[in-house]
């Protein structure tokens, strides 16, 4: 039985997804987390249930709901798997962003793409 946690991040309220399995493996989807604090308030949910993140999914490729991308990759060494239609979003969206004068996220690329 998979079990789901949602959490509300950044000034977009963006929803933020853990999904895990009994073997407590557990997958971050859409993690936008953008300051320290909301990262923290993730990353301290996901060691108190002593969850083992195996990977990011994206459902798109908004800058709020990637601004945790880079914190999420590098604090579990992790892969970002997005769809391939969605590459070139994520991509360009710090300088869209930019050019909204909103926050970037500097994002890594995808590792992996999901298929339908």
């Amino acid at each position: 039985m998979l079990k789901v946690k949602s959490f509300t991040f950044n000034l977009f309220f963006e929803n933020t997804y853990v999904v895990w399995n009994q073997e407590k493996e557990a997958l971050i989807i859409d993690p936008g987390c953008q300051s320290s604090s909301e990262q923290a308030m993730l990353g301290d949910w996901i060691l108190a249930q002593g969850l083992r993140p195996i990977a990011v999914l994206l459902t798109h490729a908004h800058l709020d709901h990637i601004y945790g991308n880079r914190w999420a990759k590098d604090k579990y060494s992790i892969p970002i798997f997005i769809h391939k239609k969605e590459e070139e979003n994520l991509k360009v969206a710090d300088s869209w962003g930019a050019s909204m004068l909103m926050p970037t996220a500097n994002s890594p690329k995808a590792d992996g793409y999901l298929q339908e």
